[in-house]
This record gives structure tokens, sequence and C-alpha cells, in this order.
């Protein structure tokens, strides 16, 4: 299963919006590089953040990159493959971005 989340932080404010854009189900579909930039870009341009369109296995259309201001994924190799072609940071941006989520969500903060 492959979770694509999107994040909004609001201009002059301290608030963060986060939504679930879509959970593909791969099943026996292997979990390569390849496999899940297409799963993802698919997700994404299905709720109108960038245009991929593919007929009969041949892409036609390709603007999600263009769409996202940055990834955020772990640091395996199929995760560095499937983002690369996508601004984004690997492991320690995520780590970070981990980090910060649980101090925003711990009471008090």
């Amino acid at each position: 299963m492959l979770g694509v989340i999107q994040y909004f932080i609001h201009p002059g404010e301290i608030f963060i919006t986060e939504k679930l854009v879509g959970t593909i189900p791969f099943g026996d579909q292997a979990h390569t590089g390849l496999n899940i930039c297409v799963a993802t870009k698919r997700a994404l341009s299905g709720v109108g953040i960038g245009e991929y369109v593919e007929v009969d296995g041949i892409v036609n259309a390709d603007t999600v990159e263009d769409c996202v201001h940055k990834t955020v994924n772990d640091s395996a190799a199929n995760m560095k493959l499937a983002f690369f072609d996508f601004t984004g940071d690997e492991c320690s941006g995520h780590m970070v971005q981990l980090s910060v989520w649980v101090a925003y969500r711990s009471p008090g903060a």
C-alpha cells in the first residue's frame, strides 16, 4: 500500500493542513522505483496536481513534477529512484518532518 499525503503550510500562521491524496494498493506488484513513481503521479494527477496521461502504456503528458514543490521520503533505493526527477529530501528531511509532527501534536503545543 502506498500512501500519498499533501501538506500545506499557511502563510503568516502556524497552521499545517494534512490531506490524504490517495492510497494505492500494490498487491503483487513490485515496489520498484518506476512503479512507485507512476502510482504517485497517477494519484496526484487524479486530484488535479499536474497532468499524467498514459495511452496504451505510452506517456502522452506528464507535468506532475512541475506542480510539486517538494517531496519527502525515506532513503531506500526504490524511493530515491521513484522521486529522482522531483525536488525533495531523503531521510533527514523525513526525520525532521516526523519530529515536527510529533511536537505539533503534543499537548500544550
